[in-house]
């Protein structure tokens, strides 16, 4: 991460405070495939992402009504919510959920290993974004790194490998 941070084109000081942030992201992110493996494999269907998504949903929407009021009800804002959480939070949670039944967290681990490189390749062919060869280098780091971290952290599951 600190040569993402510190390549060429990056704007911003590397304080402290990031480093915290960017550590909590970290474990937060293994909190979430270990949490969500555990419900996954427990409760049917998307049961565990609709009970995750109602009680995200409360502070949420405490704080919006506080920030927006009546402006949330528009017919526009409802149906512009109703897309972004469908595509960015309920169509990837039942996927995850589908995946992690079927996996085990390590090998979930090492697929999202390659979420930075499918970011950058994303962003070039979306956006024309360029990464330079430090940035590219601190994509590979991350990516070994994470699957560096989860290599024979965890048994073969027999129950996952059946279900295959």
């Amino acid at each position: 991460m600190l040569v993402l941070a510190l390549a060429h084109g990056v704007d911003g000081l590397v304080t402290a405070t990031g480093i915290v942030l960017a550590l909590g992201a970290g474990a937060c992110w293994g909190g979430y495939i270990l949490l969500s493996a555990h419900h996954a494999r427990r409760l049917p269907g998307a049961q565990g992402l609709a009970l995750a998504m109602t009680i995200a949903a409360v502070p949420v929407t405490l704080i919006a009504l506080a920030g927006s009021g009546a402006d949330l009800l528009s017919p526009r804002v409802l149906v512009i919510g109703a897309a972004v959480g469908l595509l960015s939070t309920a169509l990837p949670g039942t996927l995850d959920a589908i995946a992690l039944r079927r996996l085990r967290s390590v090998t979930y681990a090492l697929v999202l290993s390659l979420s930075p490189a499918v970011a950058a390749l994303s962003g070039f062919v979306i956006r024309d974004q360029q990464l330079s060869l430090a940035q590219w280098v601190g994509v590979v780091l991350v990516m070994v790194a994470s699957a560096a971290a989860v290599t024979g952290a965890e048994p073969p599951d027999a129950a996952a490998s059946s279900a295959l």
